[in-house]
């Protein structure tokens, strides 16, 4: 179902899964799951839901969202000794995680999130088959499996879980490693071997106090090597393999399945004897159900318009050049002269303005942080500090803009938290990521429509609701390009609100 930022998709999932209750001609238990994205978003669930103490709806986080009463949460404390916790030992009452857990498989609607199903499906296959699946944010389903099932190994990653400081054979990643078969062969039979002895000696010689958190990632870090070990040898799709950089600069390497559609079964269609995927703008149905390899002509398909006047909603589009790798130096210039327009008009309201790469934003940051915007501007520089930044913003008092590459999706700045939004560069996906690069070959349409439906979520994070109101401003030039070929795979209800200057 394709409905419009502010239609009421989380009133419409809980609606649909107390009706799940009572389906007695469908197969599986009563009620309702419910997925999110993000725990953002699940933290509006439970805003929005929750606050109505209806004790028929639960939500569940992972273990490490929850407070232990010995250890700083309860995915360190279950780690400590091998999968039970000292403290509260098989006595769920003493554990806010277990109780959490019961209240949310016991509840006909229970909400989480894709990464804590795809955990609990790989590691335990806990999650029972209901009578009803709601997929909210579908359009980030594909990109979700692909991420969990896939598998990247770095000297960065070496130094964060301490591993480095504690062998004695002075352990290294080797840098010949030319294949898939050989990066696969030396993870299986080395790599995974040394975590887990490294893994033991945390667990048996380390004070907690001290390896608690470096302990978590570790375990964290070897589940999901076994994952992606385990949906390699299946062999249900082919891989992508290859050697680059981190943002320190760091060698690593990445294997990732070019496919999502074959572990769909497992970790999806398998929850849910009917199963209903809701998003702002899922894309053309062609292109999603083959993301996930469903068959077309079985999927219904729903598509509502945005009740939002037009005349709220405007997205304007200044093409100031193309902000392309080739032409950036060139552009930017530009499009700082346009941005330091734009804030001064919008010099007492609050804003958003989309970077889509780290490099952008750091110029944009660069450019303004001595001016008279400066201090307006907040600047999350990792996905850590987005939360705060965002927070920050909401309960400053200035007309702040937070300046970000990855807030396209999931926050909400309605009312006065955003009267305009900047997408300085089109958000297509890094053709450094072989998997894209291997896909857009296959299919240059899931590209673009991958790259649309960034778009349209980055304009929804302002207008909330019928009475609210804001401008969108896209600078980079390539969005004609993409507007003149593919402008079918964006949404009408979007198409009515362009204005190109």
């Amino acid at each position: 179902m394709s409905a419009p930022t502010g239609f009421g998709k989380s009133a419409c999932s809980v609606a649909v899964c107390r009706w799940a209750e009572h389906l007695a001609s469908v197969e599986g238990s009563p009620g309702g799951y419910i997925f999110c994205t993000q725990k953002l978003l699940q933290d509006q669930y439970e805003k929005d839901i929750l606050s109505y103490k209806d004790s028929r709806v639960a939500s569940l986080k992972s273990a490490s969202e929850y407070k232990c009463c010995k250890y700083e949460n309860c995915a360190i404390g279950s780690r400590r000794k091998k999968g039970r916790c000292p403290e509260a030992g098989s006595d769920d009452s003493r554990c806010p995680y277990k109780q959490a857990k019961n209240a949310f498989f016991s509840s006909p609607v229970s909400i989480t999130n894709y990464a804590y199903l795809f955990t609990e499906r790989a590691a335990l296959q806990s999650f029972p088959t209901r009578k009803l699946a709601v997929f909210d944010e579908c359009h980030s389903a594909e990109k979700g499996i692909i991420s969990f099932i896939d598998l990247v190994i770095s000297e960065e990653q070496l130094d964060e879980m301490g591993v480095s400081k504690f062998l004695v054979d002075d352990f290294k990643i080797p840098e010949n490693l030319s294949t898939l078969d050989e990066f696969m062969s030396w993870v299986k039979n080395k790599y995974v071997e040394v975590l887990r002895q490294h893994l033991d000696l945390m667990r048996s010689d380390m004070e907690a106090s001290k390896a608690d958190k470096t302990l978590l990632k570790l375990d964290q870090h070897v589940s999901k090597i076994q994952v992606a070990l385990g949906a390699h040898d299946k062999g249900a799709c082919d891989w992508v393999f290859w050697k680059d950089a981190d943002r320190k600069g760091k060698f690593q390497y990445i294997a990732r399945p070019l496919d999502a559609a074959p572990f769909a079964q497992d970790l999806l269609f398998s929850i849910g004897t009917v199963r209903i995927y809701m998003s702002a703008w899922p894309g053309a149905k062609s292109i999603f159900c083959k993301s996930l390899g469903l068959i077309p002509e079985k999927v219904a398909w729903l598509g509502l318009t945005s009740t939002f006047p037009v005349e709220n909603r405007p997205i304007y589009v200044l093409p100031v050049g193309s902000m392309g790798k080739s032409n950036f130096d060139k552009t930017l210039p530009s499009m700082l002269k346009v941005i330091g327009k734009i804030l001064t008009k919008h010099k007492d309201q609050k804003g958003i303005i989309h970077s889509h790469s780290y490099r952008l934003g750091e110029a944009i940051h660069t450019h303004f942080k001595d001016s008279e915007h400066g201090p307006r501007i907040l600047y999350p520089t990792n996905g850590d500090d987005r939360i705060v930044f965002f927070n920050q913003h909401i309960e400053s008092k200035e007309p702040t803009v937070i300046l970000s590459p990855s807030m396209t999706e999931g926050f909400d700045f309605h009312g006065h938290l955003a009267r305009f939004a900047v997408l300085a560069k089109v958000p297509y996906a890094s053709l450094g990521d072989k998997q894209v690069a291997a896909k857009l070959e296959r299919n240059p349409e899931w590209y673009s429509q991958m790259t649309a439906q960034t778009i349209v979520q980055a304009c929804g994070r302002i207008v909330r609701s019928e009475t609210d109101h804001g401008i969108c401003y896209i600078l980079d030039a390539d969005f004609l390009r993409l507007w003149s070929k593919y402008e079918n795979l964006f949404p009408k209800w979007f198409r009515k609100a362009v204005k190109i200057v």
